[in-house]
């Protein structure tokens, strides 16, 4: 994303705000389970694999794009985002996008 966003974090959760729309997303750290309603940034749990933050994602509700060219996602979506902390200035952000009904 090339707009900026923030990370904060407790012991239950990092917390990531965005600037672009003024977005908020909740990534818990114990999976909490199937989200209890579908929604457009879906649910996210994540957990650390050595360096790296790994984030899962479900519980989208199949109505956003996942781009500005309109490509589109259906209710089955499921990301696999990984970041890791490459040095104090670089972080590597890598994506994982599994689609049944529409990439197969």
């Amino acid at each position: 994303m090339h707009l900026p966003f923030q990370i904060f974090h407790s012991e239950k959760a990092i917390f990531f705000a965005y600037e672009y729309a003024g977005a908020v997303r909740n990534i818990y750290l114990e999976d909490p389970g199937p989200a209890p309603v579908d929604s457009w940034m879906g649910q996210s749990w994540g957990y650390w694999e050595g360096d790296t933050f790994v984030i899962k994602a479900s519980g989208f509700n199949g109505q956003t794009w996942l781009d500005r060219s309109g490509n589109f996602h259906s209710e089955e979506l499921k990301v696999t985002e990984r970041y890791t902390l490459m040095n104090p200035y670089t972080m590597n952000y890598e994506a994982t996008i599994e689609d049944e009904k529409v990439f197969h």
